[in-house]
């Protein structure tokens, strides 16, 4: 957390020292894995086609690759909901602790519900909360299990150049609930994290920016127990086609970290060495 903290620390202060702007670029999608407050106009739909790409443990062939389609409508003027269906594909080969595997298919469902508390235009800062459900039905590993889980965030932005340089800061919680194959006992476990993000408008429609995430993994429900904590940095890129459809995408690299009762100075136990995401939308 310390590597991620000054990165923090400067988009706070450019949040609230930069003037108040009238509101530009809209916000929801330009920062990578973090969200902004924007959440589109009442009325306003689309269809999501969302990647990530998970690559990398201490040893071995890790690959996994998990792909989300989604429709997603802002119903009022502060709050916006969004359903999609997910496949994955993974491969296991040689990985310390991990069961050779090399296996695809249905991955489950998802959901997302989000409230915007404050509009960015006419306040210091936007602010929305995102509450974002799902079922899983194959895991990481490729291995077969009945899992929910919710993901809740804080997404914070504000317009710091008019029209040209745009910061949000995310706030994370995941709780979730795994049933194993087998009989197995349920298990209990949950996510945190934080996120600090910069990105700014090289030319008409186009962005690129930097973006630095902690996260942390833990047993229990309200973190029990440590299990491990990873920094990422990396880059992000969002690009208009025409009126209605964007392109996006991430790269982020584990630069800190480590697992619970492991010395080293990343935790390739909980997380992987590196992560993308790509991302196409169209309003329809």
């Amino acid at each position: 957390m310390s590597r991620l903290a000054p990165v923090l620390a400067s988009v706070v202060f450019a949040l609230y020292a930069s003037p108040a702007l009238a509101e530009g670029a809209d916000t929801g999608d330009l920062f990578g894995f973090s969200d902004g407050s924007d959440i589109g106009e009442k009325g306003d739909r689309s269809f999501e086609f969302d990647t990530l790409t998970r690559i990398g443990k201490r040893a071995g062939d890790y690959r996994a690759f998990s792909a989300t389609a989604a429709a997603k409508a802002t119903l009022t003027d502060d709050i916006a909901v969004g359903l999609g269906i997910g496949a994955t594909r993974n491969l296991v080969k040689n990985v310390p602790g991990l069961d050779n595997s090399n296996t695809g298919g249905f991955e489950g469902v998802s959901g997302e519900v989000k409230y915007r508390v404050l509009e960015r235009a006419s306040n210091p800062f936007g602010l929305t909360l995102i509450a974002a459900p799902g079922y899983t039905r194959l895991d990481g590993e490729g291995l077969r299990t009945s899992e929910f889980g919710i993901g809740f965030r804080a997404a914070i932005d504000r317009e710091l150049v008019k029209d040209k340089l745009y910061g949000a800061i995310n706030f994370d919680y995941a709780p979730s609930w795994t049933w194993p194959r087998g009989g197995a006992a349920m298990e209990r476990g949950s996510s945190a994290g934080a996120s600090g993000a910069l990105s700014v408008q090289v030319s008409e429609g186009i962005f690129l920016g930097a973006e630095a995430r902690y996260e942390h993994a833990a047993s229990g429900l309200f973190f029990g127990d440590s299990q491990g904590h990873a920094v990422f940095v990396g880059p992000t890129f969002y690009a208009k086609i025409g009126k209605d459809a964007f392109i996006a995408g991430a790269w982020g690299r584990q630069i800190a970290g480590r697992a619970s009762e492991v010395q080293s100075t990343l935790d390739l136990n909980n997380f992987e060495r590196n992560i993308f995401r790509a991302r196409f939308v169209i309003a329809f």
